[in-house]
């Protein structure tokens, strides 16, 4: 019989993740990694007008919420949002519950990323910040 034994590295993490398996998942598979899809990179930029002011494990752990809730962060489709929509989102318990961040949210969508020059100014943006860095991961030191 032959036994193989593999030692296996512990991953480095950053201390901020550890002891939360949603937050350490987040930080081995997303965190630092460039993102150029546009339906990803629209869920981030609404995930992260919700987080302001609040943890981003408190984000995290709404995210599958909000993804139900701003309908899989399909930017033509909030950008359509009326005022009943609005007072859904803000009656909804399962997700950050701020007018403000909910009217922001419907807003910017519906003025920049459905027009042509808000998309082409959202890639540029991303070309400026990752371009060298397109399709590889961002080190992480810690």
């Amino acid at each position: 019989m032959l036994f193989l034994y593999l030692d296996f590295m512990e991953k480095k993490r950053c201390g901020w993740c550890i002891g939360d398996p949603l937050y350490e998942n987040y930080h081995d598979q997303e965190w630092g990694v460039p993102i150029f899809d546009d339906r990803l990179l629209f869920e981030f930029l609404i995930l992260e007008t919700f987080q302001a002011g609040l943890s981003w494990i408190t984000v995290l752990r709404k995210r599958e919420h909000f993804g139900k809730s701003f309908d899989a962060f399909d930017y033509h489709k909030i950008a359509a949002y009326d005022s009943l929509k609005e007072e859904e989102l803000l009656s909804n318990p399962n997700i950050i519950r701020n007018r403000l961040k909910i009217a922001a949210t419907i807003q910017c969508k519906s003025v920049s990323c459905n027009s042509k020059r808000g998309r082409e100014f959202f890639k540029l943006y991303l070309e400026l910040c990752f371009g060298k860095a397109r399709d590889k991961s961002v080190q992480k030191t810690g």
